[in-house]
């Protein structure tokens, strides 16, 4: 993989993750196969004139157009699995422009991207948590 960082603002960046094509003939994960099924999945959804499969993606894309773009660029980014190693990691390349860009600031950014909104995230699945039993009920009784 190759991040590739392109700056906005003087103190905001936009991250890519560009997978190398090596990493991409690899055997995928249950989870990545899931992703891509779901993916194929709602892209058939958002292709129906009307129905409810259709009402669905245009409330849910209403709802991903929400998420700040900070957000949306970790998508590309993977994730490290927790069992490798700290001798087995390899070095990812950053690609960003130097004349606005120093070394220094990049690991400052890159951190600061991953750990900027983590209390939201932990905020919000306390409530998803305590909502789950109120609301499991209602999903079960048939209407």
């Amino acid at each position: 993989m190759r991040l590739f960082l392109i700056p906005l603002t003087p103190r905001r960046a936009f991250v890519y993750g560009h997978h190398v094509a090596q990493e991409v003939t690899k055997k995928r994960s249950l989870l990545d196969r899931a992703i891509t099924k779901s993916s194929d999945i709602w892209l058939k959804w958002e292709k129906y004139e009307k129905g409810w499969q259709k009402q669905l993606t245009v409330h849910g894309n209403r709802l991903l157009r929400r998420i700040p773009y900070q957000e949306w660029s970790l998508k590309s980014v993977s994730a490290l699995p927790r069992n490798i190693p700290d001798n087995e990691r390899q070095k990812v390349p950053v690609v960003y422009p130097p004349s606005v860009m120093t070394p220094g600031e990049i690991p400052r950014l890159l951190h600061k991207l991953g750990t900027e909104n983590s209390g939201m995230h932990r905020r919000l699945l306390m409530w998803c948590l305590i909502g789950m039993p109120i609301s499991a009920p209602f999903a079960l009784v048939p209407m």
